[in-house]
Formats: C-alpha cells, sequence, structure tokens
C-alpha cells in the first residue's frame, strides 16, 4: 500500500513538472514588451537589431519595474527606458548644444540636438541629424557610425557631456 502512495505521488509530482514547464503564457512581469506590459505594442521595430534590442531591455525593465533589478544594474543601452535616466545630455566645459535620445542607441536619427547649452533640451531642435552609438572599448565607433549610415564617417566620444554615460560616441558628418 506504501508503495502505491509512494508511486501515485511521484506520478502527480512529475506531471505537475511537465506542465509547468509546458507553459508558455506571456508575463508582463518577465518582459515589459508583453501584452500588459509598459512597452506592449512598442517594441517591433523596423530592424532584428532595434527588435533584439526592445526585447532585451523589456526584460530588464520588467526586473527593474517589478523590485528583481536596480536602475544600476540595467544595461547603458536600457537605462533610457526608466524614469531615472536623464532626459537631457548636457555640457557644463563646451559649448555643445544640448541633446536627447528619442530611440535606441546604434539607429540612426536616435537623438535630437537642441540649441540650447544649459541642459534644458529647449531652444528649438538644431538643423542637423545626431547619432549615438555605444562602444565599450572605443574601436568600433566610427565604425559603427559608417555602418549605419554613410554620411557618418567619424566617431567622437561624448564623455565631455557631463551627465552622459562613458561608452556613448557622437557620430559625426562629412563635410
Amino acid at each position: 500500500m506504501k508503495r502505491w502512495i509512494v508511486l501515485v505521488l511521484a506520478l502527480v509530482s512529475l506531471t505537475s513538472a511537465a506542465l509547468a514547464a509546458d507553459d508558455t503564457t506571456e508575463d508582463p512581469r518577465e518582459n515589459a514588451c508583453y501584452a500588459g506590459g509598459t512597452l506592449e505594442g512598442k517594441c517591433d521595430w523596423p530592424t532584428d537589431a532595434e527588435d533584439e534590442w526592445a526585447w532585451n531591455c523589456g526584460w530588464y525593465l520588467a526586473a527593474y519595474e517589478n523590485g528583481r533589478a536596480s536602475a544600476d544594474s540595467l544595461p547603458e543601452t536600457c537605462k533610457i527606458l526608466i524614469d531615472q535616466a536623464p532626459s537631457c545630455y548636457f555640457s557644463t566645459t563646451l559649448s555643445e548644444f544640448d541633446f536627447r535620445l528619442v530611440g535606441a542607441l546604434d539607429t540612426l536619427l536616435n537623438a535630437e540636438a537642441y540649441f540650447s547649452t544649459d541642459g534644458t533640451c529647449s531652444g528649438g531642435v538644431a538643423a542637423y541629424g545626431t547619432l549615438v552609438v555605444s562602444d565599450d572599448g572605443g574601436l568600433e565607433a566610427t565604425a559603427k557610425c559608417a555602418a549605419i549610415s554613410a554620411v557618418y564617417v567619424a566617431s567622437a566620444n561624448i564623455s565631455y557631456y557631463d551627465n552622459a554615460p562613458a561608452n556613448w560616441y557622437l557620430c559625426q558628418f562629412t563635410d
């Protein structure tokens, strides 16, 4: 009799485990891109690379929103999605235009430059396009710029922007 009870319990346990492993329910607590998540409807971009960025960052954002991750633990490329990220990047050491990210890093025209130089991102959008890429070592930034658009032929580290990550680079236009 004891064997039958142990056998039935083992069978029930195995069946429950199998059913749990087969659960493919999309839970917005696991990825903010899923239905009901804060990024619902915002994760389908024109390119595979942008899609990968959105869905990857959706996972980090959901972890942050549900207390499983801190803002500091998010990859730099995903921090734009949280409220703590600066909305306007500025330089106090150079008279550079303020800028704001309006798209994913490493994508065409992902930032807007403003005529202001005081961190307000005001005074109207500057007349030229802006492209910001990330590169931890600094060796691939120019190649990324050129690969995204042929009009960008160089890159400049934007560490002189007081509140921008040190691994961001501004792509520069040809003359």
